[in-house]
């Protein structure tokens, strides 16, 4: 329960009657800042990209904007649990994929995540090991959710190793992808272009980076690469990566071509 703040009238001492403009001027700064921070969103679109407390419930989750990552950390002085509750928007029916790293090297149990429609109702639960800590577990898994959003529920305990510690989350609609491949003739001298096959929806951006035996080659990003002598002998894959708004970036590698002497 909160205390009471009735209100007592008392007369102003009169030393203050020289500074009264300046009390209400300093007053006047200090509730408009307080004004402007009340009304900021608590939602995962704040400037900092944290989680906001307290977002415990799907009434009170923070909004969480596709592709955008938040940093949050299941932690609550006092109690045992915390649930970090986070909405996202999904306007039309769609594949969803998450991703959440933390810090690697922690045993047992992290966190506990459980996935519910726009109506409350769970549809995915995973429960995520201090082995799973980059993430790409997660890549196996995309959950279908119809039109209207989501929410996503974090949750740890304080008898996990995660508790207290950051986590980085992002949820985004899932790109269709294809396997590159390496056309023309692999010999020093000769162009080599990347056939990045059909990638979606429409919108989608495609960026290239070519390797030589495993290792990026500097400058080597556009569609096509020239063989060069550094390339004699060695293996060159080209991996493809897509990005649009509201989707998480998807990368897809060729096989390889071994370059031969011109």
């Amino acid at each position: 329960m909160r205390p009471s703040t009735a209100a007592v009238s008392m007369p102003a001492p009169s030393w203050i009657a020289p500074y009264r403009r300046l009390i209400a001027l300093l007053a006047a700064v200090c509730l408009t800042a307080v004004g402007i921070i009340a009304s900021s969103p608590t939602s995962a679109h704040a400037a900092d990209l944290y989680e906001l407390e307290s977002n415990n419930s799907l009434g009170t989750a923070n909004e969480l904007p596709l592709s955008t990552t938040i940093t949050g950390w299941t932690y609550i002085t006092g109690s045992q649990y915390d649930h970090d509750v986070y909405h996202f928007p999904n306007a039309q029916d769609s594949r969803v994929r998450f991703t959440l790293t933390f810090p690697a090297g922690l045993p047992g149990d992290a966190y506990y995540i459980r996935i519910y429609d726009t109506d409350g109702q769970q549809r995915y639960a995973f429960d995520v090991a201090g082995t799973g800590s980059n993430g790409t577990w997660a890549n196996a898994y995309a959950t279908y959710l119809p039109a209207g959003g989501g929410y996503i529920d974090i949750s740890g305990s304080n008898a996990d190793k995660t508790w207290g510690k950051e986590y980085k989350l992002t949820v985004g609609r899932v790109l269709t992808t294809a396997t590159p491949k390496i056309a023309g003739t692999a010999k020093v001298g000769r162009t080599l272009t990347a056939k990045p096959g059909t990638w979606g929806p429409k919108g989608t951006k495609l960026h290239y980076q070519w390797y030589r035996s495993g290792k990026a080659i500097k400058g080597a990003t556009g569609k096509t690469h020239k063989a060069t002598a550094a390339d004699a002998g060695r293996k060159l894959t080209v991996k493809v990566t897509g990005t649009r708004s509201g989707y998480l970036s998807a990368s897809k590698t060729s096989a390889s071509r071994v370059v031969g002497k011109a």
